[in-house]
């Protein structure tokens, strides 16, 4: 509630004493009942979620992974920030800011009760209570690591810190790390792993950082202080190595296949890529900003004329296509009416975008008939224009999931290389309907 109506009375106030003038908590906080010593049966709170805290809190290695997530979200960008929390709330209130006229019409300055004194409930208080918020906001991350302390559910060593906190690198950085703490020595790992084993001992595969650490492929640096026993949380970054993706493309999508059984074909749903190029080529980082949620993990390659498959569900995928490699399973699914698929590097640049719709000039074959799209033509070099290609209903029921379909064609080519101009009328229809390509490709430049 923007204009907050509860006091500051009980355990919910804080213990240095309310910054908001008496209105509600003191910003960052652990709520009561979670607290070493809680105050049971608050509000009516899930005894059971209650019983689940207190005993998993006993366990110093889960308390250790407790300590890793509030880094990785309140630190480093993450999204609990001060920076990020603050420009979600400014992006809330105004997107309520019109909405909340039928809020003042309604109650006015009815809600000024005493002893409270509550604001009133007019555009002119609107941006007042807003700022005030906003001001609670400003160092509640710091607050936050205080509460947690005080309750000995955050280690006291600071977690290290990186030159460069991850992000697409030059092959070659040199990156360093800093303790943030007056001892302790800090312990790295670059397979992804953790420096510390359970029990707190040192991992094998970790290494005292002792100078720069110089980033020549893709990997996930983990690192972490320790001072005697104690460790701190992890400090992880993920670095990708710029690659050339210029020869990355999505070649198959099957974006509403057909229902079996009980079973919705929403579950069959996958996107297939290819790389078209002479050299394997990284996926690391590479992602899609609209149409999937998925993001390849750290170390992912694809070979020379490979193909991987993103698929909607692993288990029933696995069934349809028996022996058919995933390259990993999305969030979310496709749009049986139509959307873009964008896929992009690991930076945000464009790697290929691909409109499809489920009405002509697109086939209808691939809308609930259980046909995929393909490309008409094999891309057969990279001059090829993007609207001589077109998409086409794949050869058979179910697609054909890592390997060229045979509905693809190899592309016409005029003696001097460049796109045969006797390509089949239908290229030119769509063409002329305002359409660059069924399967047009806005490709990312050599990202070296």
């Amino acid at each position: 509630d923007i204009f907050d109506e509860h006091g500051s009375s009980g355990p919910y106030n804080t213990a240095g004493g309310p910054r908001n003038g008496g209105r509600g908590n003191d910003g960052a906080w652990v709520e009561p009942q979670f607290r070493r010593t809680p105050i049971l049966a608050w509000y009516g709170m899930d005894a059971d979620i209650l019983r689940i805290w207190h005993s998993l809190r006993r366990s110093p290695e889960f308390m250790l992974q407790f300590a890793d997530r509030v880094v990785r979200h309140c630190f480093f960008g993450g999204a609990l920030t001060d920076a990020n929390s603050r420009a979600r709330w400014r992006a809330i209130t105004d997107h309520v800011r019109i909405p909340m006229y039928a809020e003042y019409a309604r109650w006015g300055d009815a809600r000024i009760v005493a002893p409270l004194n509550e604001p009133r409930r007019t555009p002119a208080a609107f941006d007042p209570e807003v700022a005030r918020v906003d001001g609670m906001m400003n160092g509640n991350v710091a607050q936050f690591i205080a509460a947690l302390r005080a309750e000995q559910y955050y280690p006291t060593l600071d977690p290290p810190t990186f030159s460069e906190h991850g992000g697409v690198v030059a092959r070659g950085v040199a990156i360093d790390a800093t303790n943030p703490n007056s001892s302790g020595r800090i312990y790295y790992t670059i397979d992804g792993s953790d420096p510390r084993e359970a029990g707190g001992a040192i991992a094998s595969s970790a290494f005292e950082w002792l100078t720069d650490l110089s980033i020549d492929r893709s990997t996930t640096v983990r690192a972490r202080v320790k001072n005697d026993a104690e460790w701190s949380a992890v400090s992880a970054a993920n670095f990708y190595v710029r690659s050339d993706l210029s020869n990355l493309e999505m070649t198959e999508i099957m974006y509403h296949p057909t229902d079996d059984g009980l079973v919705d074909g929403d579950a069959f749903e996958f996107v297939e890529l290819h790389n078209a190029g002479t050299a394997a080529v990284d996926l690391s980082g590479v992602h899609f900003g609209e149409g999937l949620a998925f993001r390849f993990p750290v170390g992912t390659t694809l070979a020379s004329d490979a193909y991987a498959v993103i698929v909607r569900d692993a288990r029933e995928f696995a069934r349809v296509h028996p022996g058919v490699a995933v390259a990993g399973q999305s969030l979310g699914e496709l749009s049986n009416l139509g959307e873009v698929l964008d896929l992009r590097a690991p930076d945000g640049r464009a790697i290929a975008s691909i409109p499809y719709d489920d009405r002509a000039p697109w086939t209808e074959l691939a809308d609930g008939d259980g046909f995929s799209l393909v490309p008409r033509y094999v891309r057969r070099a990279s001059d090829v224009a993007a609207n001589a290609t077109h998409c086409v209903p794949s050869q058979a029921v179910g697609g054909s999931p890592v390997r060229r379909d045979p509905a693809t064609l190899d592309l016409p080519l005029a003696p001097d290389g460049g796109v045969d101009a006797g390509l089949p009328r239908d290229a030119g229809i769509l063409a002329e309907a305002g359409v660059d390509a069924i399967w047009p490709l806005e490709r990312a430049a050599d990202m070296d």
